[in-house]
């Protein structure tokens, strides 16, 4: 029945309105086809709120000029509130892991950007050493993530935070992670490149952690240990910033 109330007010709204394609959550006009998850596209037709945790977070912590190394990018649409937080010329790499979302998403991320300030990859974050990963995209576009051992996919390349940290300018950078409980695994095996980050806004997942409370505490203890703190939270999702 849901479903059935979704798509009739979708069909109302693709009628009714000059520009269907065209959404302005939080004020900045975003591209989602009508081809696109619906789901997302209700949420937007009703002005219901968007990821509008992250989007406290980044407007509050997103400073004129700052690089961003975004992982989890869906559809830009948080690509492009972050966007109107750096200014047109900062360095934000996005990386999104299923091809029809990513370029949804490279559309929406260069809204207000310099021609070459603006990069997305087409990866998925995994430490198991293979080329690729097994890739879920699961009942919306919000929650795909590495598939499960008995869980069908798509093949997607792999990549590190590590190896994507090389491709941003020298000196620290903020990082916007929404990567379905895959952080766990990211933070448990990067070391080095945690030393550059200045501001984390982080999407826990607790229902996805096997341990919650005691994954939680281990993560907030690795990376006070690189001298990110929690300063700030909206939900499950949180913000770090660097102390000496």
């Amino acid at each position: 029945m849901k479903r059935i109330r979704r798509s009739f007010h979708l069909l109302l709204h693709d009628m009714l309105v000059k520009d269907p394609e065209h959404f302005a959550p939080h004020g900045i006009r975003i591209h989602i086809p009508r081809s696109a998850d619906q789901s997302i596209r209700y949420l937007l037709a009703r002005n219901r709120p968007y990821e509008q945790p992250e989007w406290d977070l980044i407007r509050r912590h997103l400073r004129t000029g700052m690089n961003v190394l975004e992982l989890g990018g869906c559809m830009g649409i948080v690509s492009a509130s972050i966007r109107a937080a750096i200014g047109p010329s900062a360095r934000h790499i996005v990386v999104e892991a299923i091809p029809e979302l990513a370029k949804i998403c490279a559309t929406n991320a260069r809204i207000g950007a310099a021609p070459d300030a603006i990069t997305l990859v087409e990866a998925a974050i995994d430490y198991s050493g293979s080329p690729t990963v097994r890739f879920a995209p699961r009942h919306n576009a919000h929650v795909g993530g590495v598939a499960g051992p008995n869980e069908a996919g798509v093949d997607v390349p792999a990549t590190t935070l590590a190896a994507l940290a090389k491709q941003m300018p020298t000196g620290p950078f903020a990082l916007v992670c929404d990567i379905e409980g895959t952080e766990l695994d990211m933070f448990a095996h990067e070391s080095v490149v945690l030393d550059r980050i200045d501001v984390l806004i982080l999407e826990t997942h607790p229902k996805r952690y096997a341990h919650a409370k005691t994954d939680i505490e281990t993560l907030h203890r690795r990376l006070r240990d690189h001298g990110l703190h929690l300063v700030d939270s909206s939900s499950d999702v949180q913000c770090f910033l660097r102390r000496p």
